[in-house]
């Protein structure tokens, strides 16, 4: 039986070196511009998270069926499978975009990643158990400065602070702890089919979830939104704040009333959705008649 066999031409680790560096580099300008759009622009993790996972589903499927098309067809038909796909959705790669994305918000890009390479001690400690064995020498040495980084970064120097936020560095920890998950989980399924369809498939259910999730939440601040902008407008008719005159048909000399309602449907949601406050316009529209009392 012919054994497997590693070594590459040099051709082939030239492509492979350059691969990697791009991939580094990607993986850079990912965490740079999340961290803008959640920092400049208001942006929600859960949101980014969502758009990430579904993106790169479709990605690594359509790479699947590029390259390897009868694999993805039996990864797919393979139903005893799915409860791995599903975890492997859940805990590998929904926990990590979602903790990872956290750890950005509450600290930096740098030190999201600097904490998401810590996955390595966790990845150890599981072979350690799984062989019933000790850290090797080399493997002893690197969780020992792997742990003098992470306190460097959380403390800066002086060991009676904490200059990272204490939730950023619990994200950052999650963060590595699910990483590594990704790489224990599901290595029987990408031994049988490939990297591309299992990420793909894992990705993709991720993002179907998270998407389904965010429309559930839309939804219900939609209500809560119209709820509460009505009850502005209930009180400012009955109170009578609202005044109809010569100079304007409606004037609010205490700032609350139907302007009120209406500024805080348009300004007050996190997200800021039009249809809340356009919906709130007609609702306003309609009780012309009464500030006309």
């Amino acid at each position: 039986m012919r054994r497997a066999t590693f070594e590459r031409t040099p051709k082939s680790l030239l492509i492979g070196i350059g691969v990697t560096l791009l991939g580094g580099a990607l993986w850079g300008v990912n965490a740079t511009v999340s961290k803008i759009l959640m920092s400049d622009y208001g942006a929600d993790p859960l949101w980014i998270a969502s758009i990430r996972q579904l993106c790169a589903g479709m990605l690594f499927l359509a790479a699947a069926g590029a390259t390897k098309p009868k694999l993805l067809t039996g990864a797919v038909r393979d139903v005893r499978s799915y409860p791995v796909y599903l975890l492997g959705a859940l805990i590998c790669v929904m926990a990590t975009q979602v903790a990872y994305l956290n750890a950005i918000k509450w600290t930096n890009s740098g030190t999201a990643t600097v904490l998401q390479t810590l996955n390595l001690l966790f990845v150890l400690a599981w072979v350690c158990l799984r062989g019933r064995r000790l850290p090797g020498k080399r493997e002893t040495l690197g969780v020992a400065l792997a742990f003098m980084g992470t306190v460097l970064i959380a403390t800066g120097g002086d060991l009676t602070t904490l200059t990272l936020p204490l939730a950023g560095l619990m994200w950052g920890l999650g963060d590595a702890l699910a990483t590594a998950t990704m790489s224990i989980l599901p290595v029987k399924v990408m031994g049988r089919y490939g990297n591309f369809t299992v990420n793909g498939l894992m990705f993709l259910i991720s993002g179907v979830i998270r998407c389904d999730a965010d429309r559930r939440d839309a939804r219900h601040d939609a209500r809560h939104q119209r709820a509460r902008a009505g009850h502005h407008l209930r009180r400012g008719v009955d109170r009578r704040r609202v005044h109809s005159g010569r100079s304007g048909r409606f004037r609010d000399d205490s700032g609350h009333g139907v302007p009120g309602a209406v500024a805080w449907a348009g300004l007050g949601s996190r997200r800021n959705r039009p249809g809340v406050c356009l919906g709130e316009l007609v609702r306003l529209a309609r009780c012309r008649r009464f500030t006309q009392r």
